[in-house]
């Protein structure tokens, strides 16, 4: 099933800020360390579209990324085409599964400390008065405070392998 409430150039829009430093991230951070076809780039694109598109699912949203009959905006947006022999990429949910089991919360830490700073220079004061310190957000970016967190099970059960921000 395709997300198609969100375009090409709508996602390319919102996306600039992250694509501007991005590449020098995933360095800095290492974050293609052992990736083969699947790396930090796409993944982190990835993240971003099912976050934006509202994908119902991770299986979903890999069947929609491995579509090759027809356009499939997906696969551009995240620049998930070709690879060195010019044959189709495709992803399968055990790979992406591995993928978010074991890469670095280190580069979307990183990535949201960066948009942050954008959102809070381009944002009127009044929108983000009263918030405190941020440090997580959640997959609706629903934004929680230090103590809001502490009482969350999830927190509490992964505090060491925590996402916070």
């Amino acid at each position: 099933m395709p997300y198609s409430n969100i375009s090409f150039r709508l996602f390319h829009l919102l996306a600039a800020p992250l694509l501007a430093f991005l590449p020098q991230a995933i360095q800095t951070h290492n974050s293609n360390y052992r990736s083969h076809k699947f790396n930090a780039h796409h993944h982190l694109l990835l993240s971003v579209f099912a976050q934006l598109s509202g994908a119902a699912s991770s299986i979903a949203l890999i069947e929609e990324l491995n579509e090759l009959e027809g356009h499939n905006d997906l696969r551009q947006m995240i620049g998930f085409e070709f690879d060195a022999f010019g044959q189709p990429i495709t992803l399968n949910q055990s790979s992406f599964s591995r993928a978010n089991a074991s890469r670095s919360y280190r580069l979307w830490k990183y990535c949201f400390h960066k948009l942050w700073q954008t959102a809070k220079a381009h944002c009127q004061p009044s929108l983000l008065e009263g918030l405190g310190r941020i440090v997580a957000v959640d997959g609706t970016l629903r934004l929680f405070t230090k103590n809001e967190l502490g009482q969350l099970p999830f927190y509490q059960k992964q505090a060491q392998r925590s996402f916070l921000l």
